[in-house]
C-alpha cells in the first residue's frame, strides 16, 4: 500500500552536528547532561565515514579509565542497555558526566585548533552530516519546534535550521522553556519538551503544520 499522509509529527535532530559538538565541547569541564552521546556520535561517524578515519581507530580517542570501565561494551546490547542506563553507568563510575572521563585531552585541544590526527577526521565527518549548510531543504511543509534550554540537542540546531530552511519549507516555528516541576516529573529538559509538544498536539488535534 502507498499511504500518503497529510502530515505527521516526529522528533529528530541534531540538524547541525558540528554546532552540536561545538556546544558539547564548550561546556565547563566538558560536563554535559548526555555524556552517552559522545561515544555514540563518534561510533557513528567512524562507521559512516571509514575513508576519513583510515589512520585512527575508535579506541585511539578513549581514555584508559573509560576503556577499562567496561561501559563501552554496553553499547553492544542496545535492547537491554538504554542510553539512559549507559548515562547512569558513566555517572556512577566517574562521579559525573564529563566527557573528560571518556575522551583523551588531546581531542579537545586539537578540536579547538581544528587540526590534529584525532580532530581532523571527526570534524570533516561531522561536516558531511550538516543539514543546515544549504545542501538540503525539507521537501514538505514543516513545523519546527525546539526547547530553548535543551541540553541534549542544543538550541543552536533550531537557530541554524530556522535560518537555513526558513524560506524553503519551514512555515511555522515555536519554542518553549521547561523546568521546575515539569522536569522533576518527566525527566530532563529534552525529554520534557518532547512530552510538552506532543501533549499540546493531543489537546489540540486540529493543529496542522500546514496552516
Amino acid at each position: 500500500f502507498d499511504f500518503r499522509l497529510k502530515y505527521a509529527f516526529c522528533g529528530g535532530g541534531p540538524y547541525d552536528p558540528v554546532a552540536t559538538i561545538d556546544w558539547y565541547f564548550a561546556q565547563e569541564g566538558h560536563k554535559v547532561q548526555y555524556a552517552v552521546a559522545g561515544p555514540l556520535i563518534l561510533k557513528g561517524q567512524i562507521s559512516g565515514n571509514p575513508d576519513l578515519f583510515s589512520s585512527v581507530k575508535y579506541e585511539d580517542y578513549l581514555t584508559d579509565s573509560y576503556k577499562n570501565s567496561g561501559i563501552d561494551t554496553m553499547y553492544n546490547a542496545p535492547k537491554s542497555n538504554t542510553t539512559a542506563k549507559i548515562n547512569s553507568a558513566i555517572e556512577t563510575k566517574f562521579g559525573n558526566r564529563s566527557l573528560d572521563n571518556i575522551f583523551k585531552p588531546e581531542l579537545f585541544t586539537q578540536y579547538t585548533e581544528s587540526s590534529g590526527v584525532l580532530a581532523t577526521p571527526l570534524i570533516e565527518s561531522l561536516k558531511r552530516n550538516v543539514l543546515t549548510d544549504g545542501s538540503w531543504f525539507p521537501k514538505t511543509p514543516m513545523w519546527l519546534f525546539h526547547v530553548e534550554n535543551d541540553k541534549v540537542v542544543p538550541f543552536v540546531n533550531f537557530e541554524h535550521a530556522k535560518v537555513a530552511w526558513g524560506g524553503r519549507g519551514v512555515l511555522q516555528t515555536s519554542t518553549c522553556t521547561v523546568g521546575g516541576a515539569e522536569t522533576a516529573l518527566l525527566g530532563d529538559e529534552h525529554t520534557t519538551g518532547g512530552y510538552k509538544f506532543y501533549i499540546q498536539v493531543l489537546l489540540n488535534p486540529t493543529v496542522n503544520p500546514q496552516d
